[in-house]
């Protein structure tokens, strides 16, 4: 079994260390970006319900003239003088150029069947050549009213120009003009139509909204309703002054009645919410209109998240794992370096305590050598000796001494100092023995 050393546990301990670092890091980072998008998420729905709320004001705003509107040209006709056509038109002129969402401003008297024939005469006595009563058939086409108990015509329709075809329109004609007629007459109240479709109105997918206002007699105790005063809307034009410009925003808006959900009112998405991505941010809000509930719908785009993203949501959650990340890389490689850095030493330990029991094994063979030498060199018989080139005695054992007749090895080379010329006989052969041992670096069977 192998037993991992102290060494081996270090490094392993230190890439935990670094790699639950690394991971902690990323955690982090997560949670960072988490919390990050909580808090824009926060933000960009506190913003788009204050974007919704300030319309929704505007659009109230405008309910509210709206319907100032509809009341003062109800008192204006309270006075007979008005109900002409030229006084009415001078009147409502000025009116009609501060609202420019009003597609026109009409007065409906009631006519009975006895009166019908003496107000279509006064009609045309007033400019309006050709005046006749008229009403909607089955197709939604005008002809002739026919024969009924009473009438509910449009006498003046302000600009003429552009609603020239709803002038002499009996608006109990139609299902839904003709509820809101009966309700404002029980109700003595203002009283909004359903979405209807204008007879003016040229383009087939918009629709219009009319107002109806009781207009009483002149005495101030009157009860009697003579009339009533109404405002014409394409709710395109109503609508587009307070919401237009959510398109640009990336906002898209759908109104639609609430009790006709399935017709848009109004919506600024072509196709309808087709770049829809409302992230749950989708918010509706009622707007009460004439007796009337409509729902408004304000859905945020992709284009309008994407705008109000933050970077920093993303930035920073990304630049803490970078670094989380580029520290594990610089500690992971610190690692190896120190590991390697380790090995080599260890390696280079290991080489020199080898280097050195092995100094110390050749130095014990060499003490033992010598002291072999040494007790070889001085209990032999033979005269041993070492010496200089030029004649002195370097060492020389006991036995030497002794044959050349001194007592001990000490006082034989104190006494000799010149080889040459103290023990030769003939100083020659000393000069030949240096010369072979120059010349050979060895000598044998010299006798001297």
């Amino acid at each position: 079994m192998c037993v991992p050393t102290l060494q081996s546990l270090v490094p392993r301990r230190a890439w935990l260390l670094v790699a639950a670092f690394v991971i902690a890091g990323l955690l982090m980072s997560l949670w960072l970006r988490l919390m990050l998008a909580e808090r824009q998420n926060a933000a960009l729905k506190r913003d788009f319900l204050a974007l919704v709320e300030r319309r929704m004001q505007g659009l109230e705003n405008q309910a509210v003239r709206s319907l100032e509107v509809l009341y003062g040209l109800a008192a204006l006709l309270r006075d007979t003088a008005t109900r002409r056509r030229e006084v009415f038109g001078d009147r409502v002129s000025d009116t009609f150029r501060r609202l420019p969402e009003l597609q026109a401003l009409e007065w409906i008297p009631i006519v009975t069947a006895a009166e019908r024939a003496g107000f279509e005469a006064m009609a045309r006595q007033q400019g309006l050549a050709a005046y006749r009563i008229m009403e909607l058939d089955g197709a939604g086409n005008l002809a002739p009213a026919s024969a009924k108990a009473r009438y509910f015509p449009v006498l003046f329709a302000y600009p003429e120009a552009v609603n020239k075809e709803a002038i002499g329109l009996d608006l109990a004609s139609h299902p839904d003009r003709l509820a809101a007629i009966e309700r404002c007459m029980e109700s003595h109240e203002i009283v909004a139509t359903a979405p209807v479709r204008l007879v003016q109105e040229k383009a087939e997918t918009a629709y219009g909204i009319l107002i109806f206002a009781p207009v009483y007699g002149r005495a101030p105790d009157s009860g009697t309703i003579e009339g009533f005063s109404l405002v014409v809307y394409r709710t395109v034009d109503l609508l587009n002054a307070v919401l237009s410009d959510l398109a640009a925003d990336g906002v898209h808006v759908r109104v639609s009645d609430a009790e006709l959900a399935d017709i848009d009112l109004y919506t600024n998405a072509v196709p309808p919410l087709a770049d829809a991505d409302a992230q749950g941010l989708e918010t509706e809000r009622r707007l009460r209109f004439g007796q009337r509930t409509w729902t408004v719908a304000f859905i945020p785009s992709s284009a309008y998240l994407l705008g109000r993203e933050n970077a920093t949501v993303t930035l920073y959650p990304l630049l803490s794992a970078l670094l989380a990340l580029l520290f594990g890389l610089y500690a992971g490689f610190k690692i190896r370096y120190l590991s390697q850095v380790e090995r080599e030493v260890e390696a280079r330990t290991r080489a020199l305590t080898r280097e050195v029991a092995d100094r110390r094994s050749a130095e014990a063979a060499a003490q033992k050598a010598e002291t072999l030498y040494r007790s070889m060199f001085e209990n032999a018989v033979d005269g041993i000796f070492q010496s200089t080139v030029d004649g002195r005695f370097l060492q020389a054992n006991s036995a030497l001494a002794r044959i050349y007749g001194y007592e001990s090895r000490e006082e034989f080379l104190e006494s000799v100092r010149d080889i040459e010329n103290q023990l030769y006989v003939d100083r020659n052969r000393r000069r030949e023995f240096i010369e072979i041992m120059r010349a050979e670096g060895r000598v044998s069977n010299f006798v001297s």
